[in-house]
């Protein structure tokens, strides 16, 4: 019995110090850098999302030092470009900033797709896949943040399209009558993984402000 309370008691002092970076106030300031309007309070069915997946972070956090050399880059390059730091934390969401990480038709730590790859000049064949080359690729993809941004004027309708695609974004906008965050979260349009994408990246701006 004593063991098994010991037991319980390391877990949850475990869980504790994983998430001790976990604030409201750390949250509104990330969802504001992302240009969201509503306050983490007026949105329950957001922080439910994130309370599911805070502990989940400890995996990233862990693998700070060891991509510390790309983190930087990225961060760097999107600095020189005049965009927002915040999307650094995309790759953390995409793939762990995984140089060869490979899903369903993508690759690389910003995980494009094959076309959406071609389109911004990445070769990919069966040879050459600069999908996995963290410079090149970051390269393409700050001139895709670039247009979004421009397009959507909000971070966070750029980081929606980036993940559905700005013809599934538009489509779901002009359904709504809206581009608040709050409608579009709630429309029912916008998938899981989607949502799960934002939430992490939310989560990730908190845990790594509060690291640093």
């Amino acid at each position: 019995m004593i063991k098994k309370f010991l037991i319980f008691l390391l877990l949850f002092f475990s869980y504790a110090n994983a998430t001790s970076w976990y604030s409201k106030g750390c949250i509104n300031e990330a969802l504001k850098s992302f240009d969201v309007e509503e306050n983490i309070d007026d949105m329950p069915y957001l922080e439910k999302m994130l309370e599911s997946y805070k502990s989940s972070m400890k995996t990233h956090l862990d693998r700070h030092e060891e991509i510390r050399e790309d983190f930087e880059y990225v961060k760097n390059e999107l600095q020189k470009n005049n965009l927002p730091v915040s999307i650094a934390y995309v790759c953390f969401a995409e793939s762990n900033f995984q140089r060869k990480a490979r899903g369903y038709n993508t690759a690389g730590i910003w995980q494009l797709t094959n076309s959406s790859a071609r389109i911004l000049g990445l070769e990919v064949s069966r040879k050459v896949d600069e999908r996995v080359d963290v410079k090149k690729s970051t390269q393409a993809v700050i001139k895709l943040w670039k247009r979004l941004l421009k397009k959507y004027d909000k971070l966070y309708l750029a980081d929606f399209a980036y993940g559905i695609g700005e013809g599934g974004l538009d489509r779901m906008i002009e359904s709504r009558d809206s581009r608040s965050f709050a409608k579009l979260w709630k429309s029912g349009r916008i998938k899981y993984g989607t949502k799960a994408h934002f939430t992490k990246v939310i989560l990730l701006h908190c845990a790594f402000s509060a690291k640093n």
